[in-house]
């Protein structure tokens, strides 16, 4: 499981919407990882 700070995504996303692929990649336990997922943003209206 990740978990985002909800503020930072925001920011992160630039303001698009509908579908959109996040991918994160990084080291965990000295092992690298990748990871992706399709989200979908709804806009504020």
């Amino acid at each position: 499981m990740v978990k985002f700070d909800r503020q930072v995504l925001i920011g992160y996303l630039g303001g698009a919407t509908g579908e959109v692929t996040l991918t994160l990649t990084g080291d965990g336990d000295e092992k690298p990882f990748v990871g992706s997922d399709t989200i979908i943003v709804i806009g504020k209206e």
